[in-house]
């Protein structure tokens, strides 16, 4: 957690929909939705995926056109001494042409497209979900437990707990107990706001996201969500909540306060 929290943002290249759609494994289906040129150096694609366990969302790619490095020019040897005649000698009389002696003119070198970033979203999220399924991102699923926790549905928040969490706790009024009794995470009910700060596939079937919430009374805390995709029973390929720890490390939340700012001045996208 801590090493997510102090990348430095412009070093993600990738995000967690990217990372899990295209680097831990293969999308099941793709379709191109659109490509614009957005300037004679700028293009986006957008291209819906469907991973294998049911997952849908939209990648974008941007991708820019950059100058490809300088290749060093050629210094032709001057007409009239030795070096020059054995030059002349090596090249085929059909190609012989002119000199003028001095340094080759190099061609204009064409521009070199390089993927910039991908980014990804849900295919489907209109509405806020309210159980589980294999069709949801652990994006949507971490957005989702927040959404009803603003609105004091516990009974919705809880049923995005892992089973393993709901049978640890025991029952949704036990739950619902639990958050009441402690101060931090009793601010995630009927917060004002919550902004997520950093996202991470750890594994291919473990995702992390740091979370900033401001509560009720107007306190900030920090959260880290950790979940994980089921992999068997009436609930394979669902991703659920396993864990919701209390960042109170001084390093780490002032990383969350730089990560915030930066996200505020649009110079960051977790």
């Amino acid at each position: 957690m801590e090493g997510m929290l102090l990348r430095t943002p412009n070093r993600h290249f990738l995000d967690s929909y990217a990372i899990r759609h295209l680097i831990l494994s293969a999308p099941a289906s793709a379709q191109v939705l659109s490509g614009l040129m957005l300037g004679p150096n700028k293009y986006v694609q957008r291209m819906a995926c469907t991973s294998t366990s049911g997952e849908s969302c939209i990648l974008t790619f941007t991708m820019a056109a950059v100058s490809p490095p300088q290749t060093p020019q050629v210094s032709t040897p001057e007409p009239g001494t030795a070096a020059g005649a054995i030059a002349a000698a090596a090249v085929p009389a059909d190609q012989a042409g002119p000199s003028a002696g001095g340094m080759a003119p190099a061609p204009e070198p064409e521009p070199v497209w390089r993927l910039s970033s991908v980014r990804g979203e849900p295919q489907y999220g209109a509405v806020p979900p309210n159980s589980p399924s294999p069709e949801l991102s652990p994006e949507q699923v971490v957005e989702a437990q927040l959404a009803a926790l603003q609105r004091r549905d516990v009974s919705t928040a809880f049923r995005f707990l892992s089973p393993g969490s709901q049978k640890i706790i025991g029952d949704e009024r036990q739950f619902a107990d639990n958050m009441g009794r402690h101060r931090r995470y009793g601010g995630l009910l009927g917060h004002i706001a919550a902004t997520s700060v950093r996202r991470c596939m750890a594994r291919p079937t473990t995702y992390m996201e740091i979370v900033s919430v401001t509560s009720a009374s107007g306190t900030r805390f920090v959260f880290c969500y950790i979940l994980s995709q089921e992999t068997q029973g009436a609930s394979a390929g669902c991703w659920s909540i396993d864990f919701v720890k209390v960042v109170d490390d001084p390093k780490l939340v002032a990383a969350v306060d730089t990560s915030c700012r930066a996200q505020r001045g649009g110079q960051a996208d977790p």
